[in-house]
């Protein structure tokens, strides 16, 4: 996808707002098919176990949109050592 696309992907919960249920709005291939897909990004400092809050619309939407959705946690974060630790869960 490359450059093309690059300039299309769209920080939603800054540009618009934090309403529609996702954070960025990105693009993928899938299947050879390149198509909008969606990101939720969910950061604490505590380690994997640590609680996050997920809203209802970003659970409403994430189960409307399984093949084009997923969310990245980012956990551990530590800014004065700047690292973290990440994990994905696709649909």
């Amino acid at each position: 996808m490359g450059p093309d696309y690059a300039d299309k992907v769209v920080h939603v919960s800054h540009d618009e707002g934090d309403s529609a249920g996702y954070d960025i709005r990105s693009w993928r291939e899938v299947a050879g098919v390149i198509s909008e897909f969606f990101i939720e990004v969910k950061t604490t400092s505590g380690n994997e176990n640590t609680l996050f809050l997920i809203s209802a619309n970003e659970l409403q939407f994430a189960e409307d949109n399984t093949t084009k959705y997923e969310l990245v946690r980012i956990h551990s974060l530590s800014q004065a050592k700047k690292n973290y630790m990440v994990y994905r869960w696709a649909g």
